[in-house]
C-alpha cells in the first residue's frame, strides 16, 4: 500500500529533487539552498532518504570548500548508513529467531500433547479423590456456617443487651449528675441559710448592752459559721460527700482570728494531715475545735500575755485520728466560768460523744484539749 505523503513531506521531497538537480549542474551554491531546506525538519521521510539528502549535501559542501559543513554532513551521512545496516541485520536476526522460535514451539507442541495425556490418566486417577474433597469440602462449610449463624444470632442478642445496658448507663449517669447538682444545691443553700441566721444574730447583738449577751451571740455565730464553712467548702469541691480538713481548719482558723481581733501577742501554729472526711464527722469535729481554740483566745492569756496555740490533727494507724488544741497560757484551774457544767465543755462532751471518741482535758501548764475518735465513714451517705 503506497501512502500519500503529506504537504510537508511532498515539499521537502521537492526540495530535495531541485537540490540533486543543481548539484548534477555544479550550482552547488543553489544545491546548498534546497538540500538544507529539504533535510529540515529530519522526521518527515525515511531514514535512506535522509541520508541521501546528507551525502549530497557533502558533495556541495566539498565542491564549494566548506569542508567543516562538509566533514559534519558525511558524518551524519556514515552514521545513518551505519543505522541502515545495523536496521538490516537486526532483521535477519530477528527473521532467524523467529525461525527458531516456530520450530521450538512445534517441538513444544509434541511435548505438552505427550504431557496432555499422561495428565488426562492423572485427572481420571484424581477425579474420584477429588470428588471426596469437595463432599468433605461442603460438609465442613455446611458445619462452620452452622456455627457462625449460632455465633450471629448470639451476637445479636449481646449487641441487644449493650444497647440496653449503655442505655442504663446513660440514665444512670444523668441521675448522677443531677444529683450531684442538687447536692451541690443544698449545700449552697445551707450555707446561705446559715450566713443569714448569723446576719440576723449579729443585728441583734447591735441592740444588746450586756457583755455577756454580747459574747454569748457572738459565740452563737462563730459555732454557726463553723458549720456554714463546711457546707461551703463542700459546694466549692468537686467531691461532695468529703471534706479536706487542712484546707478547712486553716479557714476556721483565720475566721475566729478575725472574729475576735486577736492582738499579736496571740500566736497559731497548725500541723494538720492531709485527711479527708464525711459530714456526719465534720460538723461534730468542726464545732469542737471551734468551742475548744474559742476558750484558749478567751480565757488562756489574759492582761495581753503572749502566747502561743496550737492546733494539731494527726492520722495513726487504721483510721484513727487525733485532734488537738494546747496552748501554754494559764490553764483552766485559774479560769472562771469553764467548769464541767459550762455551756463550752458540755458541747465538747455531746459532740465527742456523737464520734465515739474520747476527750482528755489537761489543764496544768496551759490547757490541752484532746479528741481521739475512729474514722468510720457514713455508709449511708453525708445528707
Amino acid at each position: 500500500m503506497v501512502v500519500n505523503p503529506e504537504p510537508d513531506e511532498f515539499q521537502s521531497m521537492a526540495y530535495q529533487d531541485i537540490g540533486n538537480f543543481y548539484l548534477a549542474t555544479k550550482k552547488f551554491d543553489k544545491a546548498v539552498q534546497f538540500l538544507s531546506k529539504a533535510v529540515d525538519p529530519p522526521d518527515l521521510f525515511l531514514v535512506s532518504r535522509q541520508r541521501d539528502i546528507y551525502l549530497s549535501l557533502y558533495t556541495a559542501d566539498s565542491a564549494l570548500g566548506n569542508y567543516l559543513p562538509a566533514i559534519n554532513h558525511l558524518r551524519k551521512y556514515k552514521s545513518l548508513t551505519d543505522s541502515l545496516f545495523s536496521e538490516r541485520k537486526s532483521h535477519q536476526i530477528e527473521e532467524l529467531q523467529i525461525k527458531y522460535q516456530t520450530e521450538k514451539k512445534e517441538k513444544d507442541i509434541i511435548l505438552l500433547n505427550l504431557q496432555n495425556k499422561a495428565q488426562e490418566a492423572r485427572l481420571l486417577k484424581s477425579t474420584r479423590v477429588r470428588n471426596l474433597i469437595i463432599a468433605a469440602v461442603l460438609m465442613f462449610s455446611a458445619f462452620i456456617y452452622y456455627l457462625y449463624r449460632i455465633k450471629s444470632i448470639s451476637n445479636k442478642k449481646l449487641e441487644a443487651q449493650q444497647r440496653l445496658i449503655n442505655q442504663k448507663n446513660l440514665t444512670l449517669t444523668q441521675l448522677l449528675t443531677e444529683k450531684e447538682w442538687l447536692v451541690k444545691e443544698i449545700h449552697h443553700r445551707v450555707k446561705n441559710n446559715f450566713h443569714t441566721v448569723i446576719g440576723l444574730l449579729a443585728t441583734q447583738s447591735e441592740f444588746l448592752k450586756s457583755p455577756e449577751a454580747i459574747n454569748a451571740m457572738r459565740e452563737s455565730r462563730n459555732r454557726i459559721h463553723a458549720m456554714s464553712l463546711i457546707h461551703q467548702k463542700l459546694y466549692q469541691s468537686e467531691n461532695l460527700s468529703t471534706l479536706d480538713m487542712p484546707a478547712y481548719i486553716n479557714e476556721l482558723v483565720s475566721s475566729l482570728r478575725e472574729s475576735f481581733s486577736i492582738p499579736g501577742n496571740i500566736q497559731f501554729s497548725l500541723d494538720i494531715d492531709p485527711v479527708q472526711l464525711d459530714l456526719s464527722h465534720a460538723i461534730p469535729l468542726g464545732l469542737i475545735l471551734n468551742e475548744a481554740i474559742t476558750n484558749a483566745i478567751k480565757y488562756a492569756f489574759p492582761d495581753g500575755k503572749n502566747g502561743t496555740i496550737e492546733v494539731s490533727f494527726k492520722q495513726k494507724k487504721d483510721d484513727h485520728l487525733v485532734i488537738t488544741v494546747k496552748d501554754n497560757g494559764v490553764g483552766m484551774s485559774t479560769v472562771k466560768n469553764t467548769g464541767q457544767n459550762s455551756l463550752g465543755m458540755k458541747l465538747l462532751k455531746g459532740l465527742s460523744e456523737d464520734l465515739d471518741a474520747n476527750l482528755t482535758i489537761n489543764g496544768e501548764k496551759g490547757t490541752t484539749i484532746s479528741v481521739d475518735f475512729i474514722n468510720k465513714p457514713d455508709k449511708n451517705g453525708s445528707l
